[in-house]
């Protein structure tokens, strides 16, 4: 990899895209960074290089990405590829970490919250900087309850937040840019553009949950979601991800939601996963991606809580 050439990327437009490309930025000379709604969606061969997604088709420049599976032979692939078994961010920052200047290394705690990866959160960062440990007092009104309860948490647990509620309302680019100039951990929590994404976001997920219908199936829930049609493909395709995580989160259950508008849906919870599964081998689902808790996929038709239900059926 030849370090002095100004190389061109293009990274994934989902948060976990912009904290890798954030970081790709730091690590080498670059001139330009865009992004990409579907993942391995190449365009213009004139980007050199991939950050978190792995090219479809004949692609030669270099691909740093976490999704898939390592290959068995990388020497038969067209471009050069550099596979991480942690978040990609965390990935180019540990391998280029002489690179990266000291006080920007509390950003690559976003991308491991992002993910999940507690384990990889460095204590000696924490440690030398009193500002990530911190508390915060957020409100959480809790599945279709009007009491709105006061949590408070540390700092650096909500620096992920920010850049997923501007990606919801696809903007990547500004999650970027706020990535790029902030310095102060606060600044990038109490940002005035991340509040109005939040705000638009949770006006979504009231009106898409008021308008929903929910059929509880004992350990799981399956429910059929109207998002606001002033929001767009994009942004309703990250809100079904959104809806599932959080309701899962407040009903104590996996949650299948399914939005007939897209033909799209997404699981999360425990039995995501087999879930999905069972709905492959039915042939009603393809095209999925898998984070730590949730699952993410497109329907081919129609979907009902019965094709939720094969699972029980299986299982039984």
């Amino acid at each position: 990899m030849n370090e002095k050439v100004q190389h061109k990327v293009l990274a994934s437009s989902d948060p976990s895209g912009v904290f890798a490309a954030y970081f790709i930025s730091l690590s080498l000379p670059v001139s330009n960074v865009e992004f990409m709604f579907k993942h391995g969606e190449i365009k213009d061969q004139s980007f050199d290089m991939i950050v978190d997604s792995t090219p479809v088709g004949d692609y030669k420049g270099y691909v740093f990405d976490s999704h898939q599976f390592k290959p068995k032979d990388e020497k038969s692939l067209p471009y050069k590829y550099k596979f991480f078994e942690t978040p990609t961010a965390y990935g180019i920052a540990d391998m280029f970490k002489e690179k990266i200047k000291q006080e920007d290394l509390w950003k690559v705690i976003g991308a491991c919250v992002l993910e999940g990866r507690y384990d990889l959160i460095s204590g000696s960062i924490l440690e030398n900087d009193k500002r990530l440990l911190e508390r915060t007092v957020t409100t959480y009104q809790k599945y279709k309850q009007e009491t709105i309860e006061t949590f408070t948490y540390p700092v650096y647990l909500r620096l992920s937040s920010p850049i997923t509620s501007l990606c919801m309302v696809n903007e990547p680019r500004m999650a970027f840019d706020l990535l790029s100039y902030v310095e102060e951990p606060a600044d990038l929590i109490f940002n005035k553009a991340v509040a109005g994404a939040k705000n638009t976001i949770n006006e979504g997920v009231r009106v898409a949950v008021e308008n929903s219908r929910t059929i509880d199936l004992d350990a799981y829930a399956f429910m059929v979601i109207q998002v606001p049609e002033k929001f767009s493909d994009i942004t309703q395709i990250r809100m079904e991800d959104a809806l599932s995580y959080r309701l899962m989160q407040k009903m104590n259950k996996t949650v299948a939601v399914y939005n007939p508008y897209t033909r799209r849906g997404s699981v999360s919870g425990p039995l995501s996963l087999p879930i999905l599964k069972a709905l492959i081998d039915k042939k009603k689902a393809y095209g999925y991606g898998k984070t730590l808790f949730s699952t993410f996929y497109t329907y081919k038709e129609e979907l009902s809580a019965g094709d939720i239900n094969i699972f029980n059926n299986r299982v039984q």
